[in-house]
């Protein structure tokens, strides 16, 4: 791919054009599975500890943490 961006190549251009929006995707789609990963983590500590409190019972857990 370098050889082809130095040579003045437009299809290695091209296709690190092609390269950099995936990897940006890849990146987007992992940020948000780990923002989403973190509340669900999160949730669920707030969950266990306000049952541990007996706020809440088993089904209400269940029910706050999707199954």
């Amino acid at each position: 791919l370098r050889t082809l961006i130095e040579a003045g190549r437009p299809a290695g251009v091209k296709l690190f054009g092609v390269l950099s929006n995936e990897l940006g995707v890849q990146i987007r789609n992992s940020t948000v599975e780990v923002v989403r990963l973190l509340a669900k983590t999160s949730m669920r500590m707030t969950a266990n500890a306000n049952k541990r409190e007996g706020e809440y019972s088993d089904a209400d857990l269940s029910k706050i943490l999707g199954g």
